[in-house]
């Protein structure tokens, strides 16, 4: 059996491993990459033709958001999910592909009409809570809220996400000032506030906790930071740890 990584591998986003069995493959999530990893979205790294299953383990984004470019590009199989999985992936697939279309018939116009549902938002002169559709902060009406926000000193802005490295948040939570919004130094006076627990992944001394009742022979980390992921194969030192490359190739 080979399992090969062909995304979230030194990086987070972008899950894809192909798990090969004889003779047959199966395709491990099939998600977006985001942040700098962005641009590697754009390939599969293999042929769709020649999947026969997809075991799509979750709903977010980076896990599914490359689903439908699977399809285009000719896999006929079956996907396996749960029925939750199924009903979130759906809409999430169907608000991505609703923002991309939009983004490719008319970005101009879908802005100018932002700007003018932002602006009355902006009119507000009492406490407003604004929902962000882009967690990450990568496009959409949110980026004229911070424009006209996040320079106000009495503002708070609440990341309920992970950030990957080259996002608009990121560099907010790293505290990077100027920050540019469309193109417009800023410079954020808000009050920055993060909350971990609605990511519902577990933490490292959790992962500990899980690999130490699994106790398994091999170890490969995955989906994480490399520098990250560096210290929890510290702390697994006396597991079998290795941290694969993007499309390397592991015998298990």
């Amino acid at each position: 059996m080979k399992v090969i990584s062909y995304g979230a591998a030194k990086t987070v986003t972008g899950s894809a491993h192909m798990l090969i069995l004889d003779d047959k493959k199966i395709l491990i999530d099939c998600g977006l990459f985001q942040g700098v990893d962005e641009e590697k979205s754009e390939e599969l790294g293999f042929d769709p033709k020649e999947v026969d299953a997809v075991l799509l383990t979750h709903a977010h984004i980076d896990h599914c958001g490359r689903l439908p470019m699977l399809v285009k590009n000719g896999f006929k199989g079956k996907i396996y999910c749960t029925n939750p999985t199924y009903e979130l992936s759906r809409l999430m697939l169907l608000d991505t592909a609703k923002v991309m279309l939009e983004n490719y018939k008319s970005h101009m116009r879908r802005f100018q009409r932002g700007s003018i549902k932002s602006k009355q938002i902006n009119d507000i002169q009492e406490g407003a809570i604004i929902i962000a559709g882009s967690g990450m902060l990568s496009g959409g009406r949110i980026l004229h809220h911070i424009r006209h926000h996040a320079y106000k000193e009495q503002n708070a802005i609440v990341f309920v996400g992970y950030q990957p490295h080259g996002t608009l948040g990121r560099r907010i939570l790293e505290k990077q000032n100027p920050v540019f919004v469309m193109g417009e130094p800023i410079n954020i006076r808000a009050k920055i506030y993060t909350i971990n627990g609605f990511s519902s992944h577990a933490d490292q001394s959790e992962l500990i906790e899980w690999v130490n009742a699994a106790n398994p022979e091999k170890i490969c980390l995955i989906h994480g930071e490399e520098d990250k992921m560096l210290v929890l194969k510290d702390k697994l030192a006396n597991k079998n740890v290795y941290i694969p490359s993007r499309k390397e190739v592991i015998d298990v």
